[in-house]
């Protein structure tokens, strides 16, 4: 996964986004926090543990209907594969 703003690999850390080697703070970003680039084109992601579709709300994964919780996470909060 990279990041919109600056191209940097990225992994989810709990339910925020951290790049490789530069932490949560993306320096070209807004908001100064990696946001997922869509860069499969239409390709949906899901979560790992309720398997409904999320998107990327800034640097949260939220999905449809659900917001930001996931009724199977432990932590409550949704993750990528």
């Amino acid at each position: 996964m990279k990041c919109k703003y600056c191209g940097k690999e990225i992994a989810n850390s709990g339910s925020l986004l951290v790049g490789k080697g530069s932490g949560g703070i993306c320096s070209n970003s807004p908001t100064k926090k990696h946001v997922l680039a869509n860069a499969t084109g239409n390709k949906i992601l899901h979560c790992k543990y309720c398997g409904k579709a999320v998107r990327n709300n800034g640097s949260l994964l939220v999905g449809a209907g659900l917001g930001g919780i996931c009724p199977n996470s432990p932590n409550k909060k949704h993750r990528l594969n």
